[in-house]
């Protein structure tokens, strides 16, 4: 089946977010912020960019944070609990993202244009993400500049030019077994067991005796020290670490189940940036590419279960009642018509019985 290119409804939430609830705390935040440090004082724009930061940026993600707890009618507890979870890894991801966008806004652009301009920005950034590589190729033809006398054949000829020929073989690992009672996210190593997984899955995928392309992995520690061991077993292919891998909560399962509960706040957070994940990485190949191509990406159990079911066109609110062991192997094949095929969901039948979990 071909690529969906449907929008989740939580991708244009986190775009108005921004609008609604940003935009009025921005306004006077960048008031203040004038008057306090004005631009003739020394290092004013290095000022301003701390300040903004350091204290605004933490402080509006736990205001943020204590917003939707209310709205969800939740008690201290659970506002506890959703700031040690989500507090950090969200903050990480607003200061490598926004730390750009806000020296420029805060230092060059004028204070009457700044909630715009931040605004602006958080609407090109999710397009983005929301749109990269996956665009028929009709769409990539400027139709203006289309010759009326040579019509149809002009048309079909351009379009040769930008539809893709090579085939995409997409390979998803999920990260071998952890220590899950690590307190910080740092702790969360593999533990002797999952080593051993990550060992075979570098076996098997090097069994395949396929040329693999790259390597793209979550940030997170139990994936980087998975990669860390099957890219012993693959010399020469290149590593790519990205944040959009790393695990979440994708979208609210359905039905929904007793023995996973995320916060609601997750599903908000974490559900634009794997949806963006997906758009980023899982589409036809492009034009310019004349092989088919092998890659692989070692990442998290909810991660791959939500591409496979947009990657399918399956409900996405599915996710959920596909399971996924340690080390294991998931094969999407991506033609250049954007039709996908499941080649392999979960294989973990290269490892004695003895070694399999799923934790």
């Amino acid at each position: 089946m071909k690529l969906d290119q449907r929008e989740p409804a939580w991708l244009s939430l986190t775009v108005g977010r921004r609008f609604f609830v940003t935009g009025p705390l921005s306004h006077y935040f960048y008031l203040f912020m004038e008057h306090w440090i004005p631009p003739e004082v020394p290092l004013a724009t290095v000022k301003r960019l701390l300040l903004d930061r350091l204290l605004f940026a933490p402080a509006f993600l736990m205001l943020f944070f204590l917003f939707m707890n209310l709205l969800e009618g939740k008690g201290a507890d659970a506002f506890a609990a959703r700031m040690k979870s989500g507090f950090w890894p969200a903050l990480q991801m607003n200061w490598r993202v926004w730390t750009p966008v806000q020296f420029i806004n805060i230092n060059y652009v004028p204070l009457q244009f700044r909630v715009l301009f931040a605004n602006l920005a958080a609407l090109f950034w999710y397009a983005y993400l929301a749109s990269l590589k996956k665009r028929e190729p009709l769409s990539l033809i400027n139709l203006r500049k289309r010759n009326v006398e040579s019509g149809e054949e002009e048309l079909a000829s351009r379009l040769d030019h930008y539809k893709a020929k090579a085939t995409r073989h997409i390979f998803l690992i999920r990260h071998s077994q952890y220590h899950v009672d690590g307190s910080m996210e740092k702790d969360r190593t593999l533990t002797p067991l999952g080593r051993e997984q990550a060992e075979l899955t570098g076996l098997r995928l090097a069994s395949l005796g396929l040329r693999f392309n790259k390597i793209v992995h979550s940030s997170m520690t139990r994936a980087v020290e998975t990669t860390d061991i099957i890219s012993k077993h693959l010399p020469g292919v290149c590593r790519v670490s990205t944040d959009l891998l790393r695990e979440g909560a994708p979208i609210e399962p359905d039905p929904p189940v007793s023995h996973w509960k995320p916060d609601a706040v997750q599903y908000y957070e974490d559900g634009a940036r794997i949806e963006a994940a997906f758009r980023n990485y899982i589409h036809r190949a492009d034009a310019k590419q004349e092989e088919d191509s092998y890659e692989i990406f070692i990442c998290h159990a909810n991660v791959i279960r939500y591409i496979v079911c947009r990657a399918l066109q399956f409900p996405p609110e599915g996710w959920l009642r596909l399971s996924l062991n340690n080390g294991s192997i998931t094969h999407l094949v991506i033609r250049p018509n954007g039709r996908v095929a499941l080649r392999a969901l979960g294989d973990t039948g290269f490892m004695p019985p003895e070694k399999i979990t799923r934790s």
